[in-house]
């Protein structure tokens, strides 16, 4: 219940009032009361709204008063604990929870990102070269080992058997992923296994880059550090180059025929409908009987909109939203389709109700944020994923899902930043600013957490994004987690794209919907966006849900 009355007041729950403009930019009294460990009060704490100071007090009963506007985010910070972040929205009581805070690095960050001072790590572009006579100097053969020793702060790790396998330029910076550095030859994302295979003759220059720039140029596959190589430009290199990144036998590839092979189908009791009239009927009878089964009302609404009986689809979404019944898979499968035909205003109450189901899932935070920016809200939007990507906050709050969803949600927080420069970016910590600008971005979310769903993206040489091979010959970078798969690529190659879904081991009688939205020229003037729901196939393995063409 602590978390639950924490986290509901970051996101902005909606009402059924679409004309809340006017409403919004008045300023009202908002009151509280701020806890600390143990549930007592806690007095002293300072709350101020983001961008704006001065700043009020805690009594010595942990109760503020304030007055704020509802697009403004209220801070709550007291030394040597984290801070927390509340947004007004249309709230009048916001209750904090505060938790001693035990690194004073985080403390500098987040000082940081309220505009007070900004942690100099952030803006750090720090970067070692290493020019082919310093590397042939040591007559190491093996590229990685010949640039031990030659920067300072890089280490080389051993695999088992004592051969050299990854470089570490920026320290653990996570105990829950890797801290391996990037590696980009001649300009194309690549692997440690080509690189220790590299001829150091045919290598002009290693540039080794420590800072946050990395992760500026190369997003979050950056985030640790990049070794570039730039190679000679002579046949030999690229004829080198590019049988050992596409001709190499451990790459994944496809082998199978590439061509959309799911099938719409429709269930029997659409089939068997005799008219518009006859299904209305039925419905009103049978409602109460498929409150277990999440397509039914998603396969009512689209029927009774596709037949242009609005009257009659609104009824079905009034059902399922005011339905105490109605779970989690049916209300987001009913979002996605809505999202896909543009009705946001209604997607957004639909989000709106999940996020009392899962409001421990860090996609629910996710999904408010990006339909509170379809519909304009770009500060509540803002505000919302800003919360998202910072880990220690998400999970200090048992929100899971956190450390997965971070990368994900930095594509979509700086995409943001890149197309509205108005939203107030006063709390962003510097390095989460990275460059989020793609030629190609696959983001698949499934209406269910409770299934097994294996997305993969077949490239134009065949090989295969996915789980088990996350970063590809070409740059392809694949993030998963629980019902969300994104893929992301910065400069594709010509030809097709294929989503392949495998669905196959669940029983029959599951329905999972997937929501496929396909981004072209991502973060770019020429942006486009297309947003689609597709129904799984039952049991089969490795369907073919989307042919992209670039």
């Amino acid at each position: 219940m602590k978390n639950l009355l924490l986290l509901l007041s970051i996101v902005l729950i909606i009402p059924a009032s679409w004309a809340q403009e006017k409403e919004e930019q008045k300023e009202k009294q908002i009151t509280g009361i701020v806890y600390a460990t143990g549930n007592k009060p806690f007095p002293g704490v300072d709350i101020a709204k983001i961008g704006n100071y001065p700043s009020v007090k805690t009594d010595e009963n942990g109760e503020y008063t304030i007055l704020a506007k509802a697009t403004d985010t209220l801070v709550f910070t007291y030394e040597g604990y984290y801070p927390s972040l509340a947004l007004v929205s249309n709230n009048s009581a916001i209750a904090v929870y505060l938790q001693e805070e035990l690194s004073q690095k985080r403390t500098k960050a987040i000082e940081g990102a309220l505009g007070m001072k900004k942690d100099p790590l952030s803006i750090t572009y720090s970067e070692d070269v290493v020019e082919q006579t310093e590397l042939l100097r040591g007559r190491n053969p093996n590229t990685i080992e010949a640039l031990n020793g030659k920067v300072s702060g890089l280490t080389v790790r051993y695999d088992g058997a004592g051969n050299p396998n990854s470089i570490n330029i920026r320290g653990n910076r996570t105990i829950r992923g890797g801290n391996d550095a990037l590696i980009v030859i001649d300009g194309v994302i690549s692997n440690y296994q080509v690189l220790s295979t590299l001829d150091n003759n045919i290598i002009e220059s290693i540039t080794v880059n420590k800072g946050a720039s990395g992760a500026a140029l190369y997003g979050s596959q950056g985030s640790n550090g990049v070794i570039l190589v730039k190679t000679k430009k002579s046949a030999k290199s690229k004829s080198q180059l590019n049988s050992q990144a596409y001709n190499d036998e451990t790459v994944p590839r496809y082998s199978k025929r590439l061509k959309v092979n799911y099938k719409e189908s429709t269930p029997n009791y659409i089939e068997d409908l005799a008219s518009v009239e006859d299904a209305y009927s039925q419905y009103q009878a049978n409602k109460n009987n498929f409150w277990g089964h999440s397509a039914y009302f998603v396969d009512m609404y689209e029927y009774f909109n596709e037949n242009g009986k609005s009257a009659y689809s609104q009824q079905v979404f009034d059902d399922v939203i005011n339905s105490d019944k109605a779970d989690y898979a049916t209300l987001r499968s009913l979002a996605y389709y809505l999202e896909s035909e543009g009705n946001f205003v209604h997607a957004n109450i639909a989000y709106n109700k999940v996020l009392n189901f899962k409001s421990d899932d860090a996609k629910s935070y996710r999904h408010m944020a990006l339909i509170n920016q379809e519909l304009g809200k770009n500060q509540i939007a803002f505000n919302t994923l800003n919360v998202v990507v910072d880990n220690d906050y998400m999970y200090n709050q048992g929100i899971y899902n956190a450390s997965k969803i971070k990368n994900i949600a930095l594509h979509e927080l700086n995409n943001l930043l890149q197309t509205d420069t108005a939203v107030n970016t006063e709390e962003l910590i510097g390095v989460n600013e990275i460059n989020t600008t793609f030629d190609l971005r696959i983001v698949v979310d499934a209406n269910r957490d409770d299934v097994n769903l294996n997305i993969k993206v077949v490239e134009p040489y065949l090989e295969i994004s996915s789980a088990e091979n996350e970063t590809t010959r070409i740059g392809g970078e694949m993030n998963v987690l629980e019902g969300l798969s994104e893929y992301s690529l910065r400069n594709a190659r010509k030809g097709s794209y294929y989503i392949v879904a495998d669905y196959s081991q669940n029983p029959e009688e599951v329905v999972t919907f997937v929501k496929v939205t396909v981004y072209k020229n991502y973060g770019k003037p020429n942006a486009t966006k297309e947003v689609k729901m597709i129904r799984l196939t039952n049991n089969k393995k490795e369907q073919i849900i989307e042919e992209i063409k670039f």
